[in-house]
């Protein structure tokens, strides 16, 4: 049975950390502010396992949402500047 893929995400000081494990590919994050705009975004590739950090340092404190999007997966969250 192959493994699944794992994703997680944390936010501190001001900067979010997406891990990525059994994955092969291209890894797409992006935060959205309140009103649905894209206000932060980074793409990476990922092979078999590895880390994808954004500064969100430049965001005025509000609530916002966090979404990742692998190429067979769409995970989204929300946080708090």
């Amino acid at each position: 049975m192959p493994s699944a893929t794992q994703v997680a995400a944390d936010y501190e000081d001001r900067v979010v950390t997406v891990g990525i494990s059994r994955y092969t590919g291209n890894v797409q994050v992006y935060v959205y502010d309140a009103n649905g705009i894209v206000v932060g975004y980074t793409v990476s590739s990922i092979s078999g396992s590895g880390t994808v950090t954004l500064d969100t340092s430049n965001l005025p404190q509000g609530d916002y949402t966090l979404c990742i999007i692998l190429d067979n997966a769409t995970y989204s969250g929300e946080f708090f500047i």
